[in-house]
């Protein structure tokens, strides 16, 4: 290797003419693997990209179950209960109300907060696992340096419209602080629907660890 700063030719770790440390060779540099203990990890890119949290996220993908939405439903039903709505669908009114109703700043919003024994980098993994298996897509991720919110939808099903998911997950020494909401916008009600899912997701992060353990 040559020296950055006069040239000369050498080996080791300085210049054997004007002292300077010299940068090892392009070959030399080794490349960081993940890191093997991501029970810690803030980032939710690392995490994302770790060989053994794909596999659990893969796991939990295969766990999802079949869900109804409330489109399809409406679509089933539409032959039954157009006339009785003057000949207009079902789907093509709620495609009509729907907006209105949001833009009048009708929505249902169910919040909680939970502390949950365990460190952030696992607490973010069980909540994408539970993401994952309950068939809610990631929309958004903003990550902070004590953690990240997560966006995601709330599927439809009989009784309400797609919402908004968002779980705020953030580093409280060995445990974790999890703030959670759900908005389902043009809905006056939602039956329970985005309770029950808030109450599911904090029970799949407490039972998390009971399932698996970080490298």
């Amino acid at each position: 290797m040559y020296c950055s700063q006069c040239g000369t030719p050498g080996s080791g770790n300085f210049c054997t003419s004007c002292g300077t440390r010299l940068a090892p060779a392009l070959a030399e540099w080794s490349v960081p693997g993940p890191p093997s203990d991501w029970s810690r990890e803030v980032r939710y890119d690392v995490l994302v990209v770790h060989p053994e949290v794909r596999n659990l996220l893969a796991e939990a993908g295969r766990a999802n179950p079949l869900n109804i939405s409330a489109e399809k439903l409406m679509k089933v039903y539409d032959k039954f209960l157009a006339k009785a709505v003057g000949g207009i669908e079902v789907t093509d009114l709620s495609a009509i109300v729907v907006p209105i109703l949001t833009r009048m700043g009708v929505k249902t919003t169910t919040q909680r907060s939970e502390t949950i024994a365990a460190p952030v980098g696992r607490t973010i993994v069980a909540v994408l696992c539970s993401l994952a298996a309950r068939g809610n897509t990631i929309k958004n991720v903003h990550q902070a340096r004590d953690g990240c919110a997560i966006e995601a939808s709330l599927p439809s099903n009989a009784w309400s419209w797609e919402g908004t998911l968002l779980v705020t997950v953030t580093a409280d020494g060995e445990r974790t602080r999890l703030d959670l909401g759900a908005t389902i916008a043009g809905q006056v009600h939602d039956w329970g629907k985005s309770a029950r899912r808030l109450e599911l997701l904090v029970n799949d992060v407490r039972t998390f660890g009971t399932k698996t353990s970080a490298a």
